[in-house]
This record gives C-alpha cells, sequence and structure tokens, in this order.
C-alpha cells in the first residue's frame, strides 16, 4: 500500500470450504469500507463476499483472533503476527473511512519457525 514505511503482514484461517467464522475467504478482488460494531470500532468490511459476511480486517495475532477475518501486522514471530494494533492504527491513518480494494490470493503458510 502506497504510503507505508514498511509492508504489512496478514493472517487469515486455512480454507475450509468458505465456512463462516473458521474459513479464509476465496481468492479475488473485493471492495472494503469502513465498518463500527460493538466488538470491533473503526475497522475495514470486505463487500459482496459470496457465501460470507462480517469479513473484517482488525488486530490480532494468532490464528484464534481470526475467526473468518483477515489480521494486520507489522510482522512475523514463530508464526504470530507482531504488532497488530500499532499496523491498524497506521492504516486508520492513512485510509480514514474511505473505500478501498483488496486483492487476496493465496502467498504461504506461516509455521512456528522465524520468517
Amino acid at each position: 500500500m502506497p504510503g507505508l514505511p514498511y509492508f504489512l503482514w496478514t493472517l487469515e484461517d486455512l480454507w475450509k470450504g468458505n465456512q463462516r467464522r473458521v474459513s479464509c475467504i476465496p481468492q479475488g478482488e473485493y471492495q472494503a469500507g469502513p465498518h463500527s460494531g460493538p466488538r470491533f470500532k473503526d475497522v475495514w468490511e470486505l463487500k459482496a463476499v459470496q457465501g460470507r459476511s462480517a469479513i473484517l480486517i482488525h488486530a490480532g495475532n494468532t490464528e484464534d483472533d481470526t475467526e473468518g477475518c483477515i489480521l494486520v501486522g507489522t510482522g512475523v514471530s514463530k508464526g504470530k503476527l507482531l504488532n497488530s494494533r500499532e499496523a491498524v492504527d497506521h492504516l486508520r491513518r492513512l485510509i480514514g473511512n474511505s473505500e478501498f480494494s483488496v486483492t487476496i490470493r493465496e502467498r504461504g503458510m506461516l509455521s512456528g519457525e522465524n520468517l
């Protein structure tokens, strides 16, 4: 993303048939827009995800935090995202309440080793 002084990492669940709250979403191009709810405030929701709803981009560090959503962080260590809140805060400053597009494609899996 232009304007970032570093790369952001993402974490999603493994593919489990696009099941709600336990699977990543299908690869493709999506629009995202601002979302605020009781649990996640000032984050973004992916729109028009076939067979799914409430796919958010939010803070979290492990697969246990995903619940079918997309987590962001500034790095990875031992299979965990690092500085996730910092990454979300930076995105808030850059994106704010604007809509944007997101491309989802498979890039690899994290393991327990440092990457």
